[in-house]
């Protein structure tokens, strides 16, 4: 197996960079993608081909920060539920090694 790949990124806006993104995923083929600033609401459809999606949405009722993980649909994977204020999505996923990851979005206030 090649060393796996994680993506990390403040889309400022999951559905107006979705092209970059999908860029993005074409050149690496991240087993897993850490997004903040997704300016997701629960309403929203979101669906990336071979990935599932975790998304935290923002507690206000406009889109506005908010943080979501896409993980590779061909890994062994599990949803963490965090228990914290902090908006936020974690998984555990299982490769050479279980691996947790995180993503969470801390506004600038």
């Amino acid at each position: 197996m090649n060393h796996p790949i994680f993506l990390q990124w403040n889309c400022r806006g999951f559905k107006v960079n979705f092209n970059e993104l999908s860029l993005l995923i074409q050149n690496h083929y991240p087993v897993a993608m850490c997004l903040q600033e997704t300016y997701l609401k629960e309403t929203d459809t979101i669906n990336i081909n071979n990935y599932m999606m975790y998304n935290c949405y923002a507690q206000t009722d406009k889109a506005s920060g908010a943080s979501s993980i896409a993980v590779n649909s061909r890994y062994f994977h599990s949803q963490i539920n965090l228990k914290t204020n902090i908006p936020g999505a974690a998984i555990r996923i299982s490769l050479h090694k279980t691996t947790t990851l995180c993503s969470v979005y801390i506004p600038p206030n």
